[in-house]
Parts: C-alpha cells; sequence; structure tokens
C-alpha cells in the first residue's frame, strides 16, 4: 500500500511517496490535501525520509540512506547513478554526465533524464548545471537549484 507523507522544508512543502519497501518519490508539491496535518504520525520509512531531510538542511548530512525503489529507462537509471556520485557541494555539468556513462554526446538527454528524477535532493540533480556552470534549467526552478546549491556550498 502506497503512503504520503508531506514535509515543510526550507524551499517549499515535499511529498513523499513510499510503501513499507521502500521509496517511490520523492518531490515539491503545491497543494497539500487540506485535512492533512504535518506532525509526524508514526515512526515508519516516511519518517526517516523527513529525518533526513531535516538533517540535510540543517547541514548535519551530506548522503542518504534510503531505500529507493528506482523505476525509469535503463538510460535513466544510468543518469541517476551517475548523478549518486556527485558529491556534497560539488557542481558537473550535464557534458560530464553524458561522458561517464558513456555516451558523450547525449547532453541535452542527460537534462531530459535528469528532469525526470523522481527523488530530489536524495539523487542530487541540482548539482549538475549547463557548461558555463549557472545555465541549465531545474525541474522545480533554478531559484531552488541555487537554494540547494547555496546550502551544500555554506555546511561543505
Amino acid at each position: 500500500m502506497l503512503k504520503n507523507k508531506y514535509y515543510k522544508s526550507p524551499i517549499g512543502v515535499i511529498n513523499i511517496l513510499y510503501s513499507e519497501e521502500g521509496i517511490f518519490k520523492i518531490t515539491l508539491v503545491e497543494n497539500v490535501p487540506i485535512d492533512y496535518y504535518f506532525e509526524e504520525r508514526k515512526n515508519d520509512l516516511g519518517d526517516k525520509v523527513i529525518s533526513e531531510l531535516k538533517e540535510y538542511f540543517n547541514g548535519q548530512r551530506k548522503d542518504f540512506d534510503l531505500p529507493l525503489i528506482i523505476q525509469g529507462t535503463d538510460f535513466q537509471r544510468a543518469v541517476w547513478e551517475e548523478l549518486r556520485k556527485i558529491n556534497y557541494g560539488e557542481i558537473k555539468t550535464y557534458s560530464d554526465i553524458a561522458k561517464n556513462i558513456g555516451k558523450p554526446n547525449v547532453c541535452r538527454a542527460v537534462g531530459n533524464a535528469n528532469n525526470k528524477n523522481p527523488f530530489m535532493i536524495v539523487i542530487p540533480c541540482h548539482r549538475v548545471v549547463g557548461k558555463n556552470k549557472n545555465s541549465g534549467g531545474y525541474a522545480f526552478g533554478v531559484d531552488i537549484r541555487d537554494k540547494l546549491l547555496e546550502l551544500e556550498k555554506l555546511n561543505k
């Protein structure tokens, strides 16, 4: 059975979709069910995600220890696996990722895979930028990406 938890983070409300087997999605959302309460309801996997995200936003966590259920094409999964290798506080370009997965001519496809990443922050797609180090988009807006990068820069 799939469950939802919501966390009011410094960058907005984060929705966690999970089951007892693992986490399916971590994403920003605009709308939360009116009857939803934000306090932790019970000690389960959703609360573990919230705890690790709180540690991240407080500068105390650089890596996540969460059971992700990663669903995507083989190409997307290769990109997301490469993203997980980017160290806290570092940035890489779409070109770097394309080269590292052995497909140096697919920068645009890397950007598309980045945009489809179902695990914001945990699989750090915010650490990937365009070749001039400032360009490139982010699924949740460049301002959110910049806030995450600044947080990591301050706590490196």
